[in-house]
C-alpha cells in the first residue's frame, strides 16, 4: 500500500546524515529479496514549516523538506521486517543573522528504522516477543528518553502481564541525529562535530549503553493498570564520565466519568560532583462527555533535585521540556499546571486549547553556572536571568485545529505563545510559535 502526505511539525531536534553500514545492508536487503517476500511500502513526504519570534526583534523560519520511504513484510507467520529511509532538505533564516552551525541550507540520508521483530507462542508459558536493530525508544514516563538506538529486546506476556528485558547502544547512530545530550561532553561532541564547518560524514553521537527492565499488568486492580520500569545508563568516556539510573511507577485507568494516569520517577545521577537524587512527578485527568463530544482536560509536572551541595535537579536521557515554545526549557527544578479542552464538532473537525503556567522549583536558574556543576548538560533558556530566584517563570497559551474534509486529505493548524515574567526574563516580550499542515493520502 502507498502513502504520500505533506505535513509540518515544530521539531528543531531532527537533523542527520546515515551510517555506511545501514546504506550497504539495507539496499542489499531491500533489493536481493523482494521476490520472496510479499513487500508493503509507503512513501511520506513532509513540508516543515516553524516560525518563532522571540525578544523585541528575534526571528527564526525554517523550512524543511523531507521524503520518506518504509518497507515492511512479514517474514512467517511469526516474525516481520520494518525499515524507513527519510531524505530531507532543511534552509533556515534568523534575525538578525545568525551564521548556523549546519551549512544552510544542508540534504541529510537518515536510516529511521531498520528492524526485525516477532513472537514465538510457548504451551502454557505464555509467548514470547523480540525486537532486534534500530528502533525509536520512549520511557515509561514519557520525559526519560525519546530517541533512536540499536540493540534487541526480549518480552515475556502471560495474561495480563508482561515483563520485557531491553538492551540499546547509542553510539551507532549519526552525531545530528543522536538525541543523547545529558552531559556537557555530549554537547562538547555535537560541538566538535560542527567545528569545522560543515558535517564529517559518517561521526557517531555520544556513546552510551542502556539497560531497561519493564514489568505492566493490566486491569490489576478494579481496571487500574501499574507498570514499572528501571532504566540504568553507562557513558564509557574515561574523562569526567555522567551515570544515570531512573526508577519509575506509573499508574493508570478509568475512574467514571474520569481518565488518569499519574507517574513519578527517581532519578541519581553520578558525575564528577558525586551521587544526587532528584524527583520528578507528573498526572494528566480528563473529563470525558459524550454530547457533544469533548474532553476537558488537566495536567501536571513537578521536577525537584533532592541532593544539596552538588547543583543537582532532575536530568533526563534526552533534551526532553514542558514548552513547545521555550524549546530550551530543560526539566530541570521545573514544574507545570494546565488546564485545557478539545472538541470534536461536526464535519470532522477538531479544535482545542491549552493554558499552562511554567514554575522554578529550585534556588538557581536553568542559566546559572550552577545548573551544570556536576556534569550534566543545560541548554541556555534565552533572555531567562541567570541570578533569577523567583518561581514563577510565565505562562504560556496554545490553540490547536484539524480538519478532515475527505478520508485522503487533513489540514492542521497550531497556534502559541510564552508571556514571560517580568521578573524571571530580561526581556519579556511574548515569545511565539506557529506550525502549519497539510496532508494527503492514497
Amino acid at each position: 500500500m502507498s502513502q504520500i502526505s505533506i505535513t509540518s511539525k515544530y521539531d528543531y531536534s531532527r537533523k542527520s546524515l546515515l551510517n555506511p553500514f545501514y546504506v550497504i545492508f539495507i539496499i542489499s536487503f531491500f533489493f536481493s529479496g523482494a521476490s520472496a517476500f510479499g513487500w508493503n511500502w509507503g512513501l511520506r513526504l513532509q513540508n516543515v514549516s516553524a516560525i518563532t519570534h522571540a525578544g523585541a526583534s528575534d526571528l527564526t523560519d525554517m523550512q524543511s523538506n523531507r521524503a520518506v520511504f518504509s518497507l515492511s513484510t512479514p517474514m512467517g507467520n511469526q516474525a516481520s521486517f520494518r525499515s524507513s529511509l527519510s531524505v530531507s532538505y532543511l534552509n533556515t533564516f534568523n534575525l538578525p543573522n545568525i551564521p548556523p552551525t549546519l551549512p544552510n541550507p544542508y540534504l541529510t540520508l537518515d536510516v529511521l528504522q531498520f528492524s526485525f521483530q516477532g513472537f514465538i507462542p510457548v504451551d502454557k508459558l505464555g509467548v514470547f516477543d523480540w525486537t532486534l536493530g534500530r528502533v525509536s525508544q520512549e520511557d515509561l514516563t514519557g520525559w526519560v528518553f525519546n530517541a533512536l538506538v540499536d540493540g534487541a529486546e526480549l518480552g515475556w506476556r502471560q495474561g495480563s502481564m508482561h515483563v520485557a528485558l531491553k538492551g540499546f547502544y547509542t553510539g551507532l547512530v549519526e552525531a545530528q541525529d543522536s538525541q543523547i545530550m545529558l552531559s556537557t561532553n555530549d554537547y562538547l561532541d555535537q560541538l566538535n562535530y560542527y567545528s569545522l564547518g560543515g558535517p564529517l560524514l559518517f561521526q557517531s553521537g555520544p556513546q552510551r549503553v542502556l539497560g531497561i527492565f519493564d514489568y505492566d499488568i493490566a486491569q490489576f486492580f478494579e481496571r487500574q493498570n501499574l507498570s514499572l520500569e528501571v532504566i540504568g545508563q553507562y557513558d564509557t568516556r574515561t574523562l569526567n564520565p555522567v551515570q544515570t539510573s531512573y526508577f519509575s511507577l506509573e499508574l493508570s485507568g478509568p475512574i467514571e466519568p474520569f481518565s488518569y494516569r499519574a507517574y513519578s520517577t527517581a532519578n541519581l545521577l553520578s558525575g564528577p560532583q558525586g551521587n544526587s537524587w532528584s524527583l520528578m512527578s507528573g498526572f494528566h485527568i480528563a473529563w470525558n462527555f459524550t454530547d457533544p463530544q469533548w474532553e476537558l482536560f488537566t495536567e501536571g509536572l513537578y521536577t525537584k533535585g533532592l541532593t544539596s551541595g552538588v547543583g543537582d535537579g532532575f536530568v533526563p536521557i534526552t533534551l526532553l521540556g514542558p514548552s513547545s515554545v521555550l524549546t530550551s526549557l530543560s526539566l530541570w527544578n521545573i514544574a507545570e499546571g494546565a488546564l485545557g479542552v478539545t472538541l470534536h464538532p461536526l464535519f470532522r473537525f477538531t479544535g482545542g486549547a491549552k493554558i499552562s503556567s511554567l514554575f522554578q522549583t529550585g534556588n538557581s536558574s536553568q542559566n546559572s553556572s550552577n545548573a551544570s556543576r556536576n556534569g550534566n548538560y543545560q541548554p541556555y533558556v534565552s533572555y531567562l536571568d541567570p541570578a533569577n530566584t523567583q518561581p514563577y517563570l510565565g505562562s504560556q497559551a496554545e490553540l490547536f485545529a484539524s480538519w478532515t474534509p475527505t478520508s485522503e486529505w487533513s489540514f492542521s493548524l497550531t497556534l502559541a505563545g510564552f508571556l514571560p515574567s517580568h521578573t524571571a526574563f530580561l526581556d519579556t516580550n511574548i515569545i511565539w510559535l506557529s506550525a502549519l499542515s497539510a496532508s494527503l493520502k492514497f
